[in-house]
């Protein structure tokens, strides 16, 4: 997209959906945004906000902020970068920090998904652990492909972060849009200790 907005920048249809694609790209977000800026110009919504921050695209936020006003709330949508960001790192206490000073634990990004989601599917268990502790948690919430954050953390073995979420209330009857449920998952990756732990859990 970068090549493209480089070589023919007047001719493509910036919609705000194209935007908020081009912001939440962590590999090529900010490259995409100047160029935005500088060949067709950026419109930037309330949408294209949360799409960034909710992606922890704290470099692109800044940007955004330096070239156009993101509003009264810019501190809080900071705030929930370093929150999805710390998420994604597993830094505990960032994450600790921010919500205890009232930053949302809970916000949900364009595909349904929370820094529990993140942490879980991950296997930063500290965090997962201060996100639940906070009360303020659905802990099963449902990403846009059915998924909620048992999901990959039975995928990808977190035997320990499943056992947390199950202990809060993880509902593992769940399926995808695709009929599948956690136990699936575990059994097609082979987590041996996971599917031990769920049968228990279901019996």
């Amino acid at each position: 997209m970068a090549l493209l907005l480089d070589q023919r920048g007047a001719e493509v249809k910036i919609t705000e959906e194209v935007v908020k694609a081009a912001a939440r790209n962590e590999s090529t977000g900010y490259e995409v945004m100047e160029l935005l800026h500088r060949t067709t110009g950026i419109k930037v919504t309330a949408g294209v906000i949360e799409a960034v921050a909710t992606s922890g695209q704290e470099q692109v936020l800044r940007f955004l902020d330096q070239h156009s006003s993101i509003g009264s709330d810019k501190e809080s949508w900071f705030k929930i970068t370093r929150l999805y960001n710390a998420a994604k790192t597993g830094d505990s206490a960032d994450v600790r920090q921010l919500v205890g000073n009232g930053t949302p634990p809970d916000k949900q990004n364009i595909h349904g998904i929370t820094p529990l989601w993140i942490a879980s599917s991950r296997g930063h268990e500290v965090v997962v652990q201060v996100l639940l502790a906070t009360h303020a948690i659905a802990v099963n919430v449902r990403s846009v492909s059915g998924r909620t954050p048992l999901f990959w953390a039975a995928a990808d073995g977190h035997s320990e972060v499943v056992k947390m979420l199950l202990d809060h209330g993880a509902e593992q009857t769940y399926t995808d849009k695709d009929g599948i449920s956690p136990l699936s998952l575990a059994r097609l990756h082979r987590r041996v200790d996971v599917i031990d732990i769920l049968t228990r859990y279901n019996a």
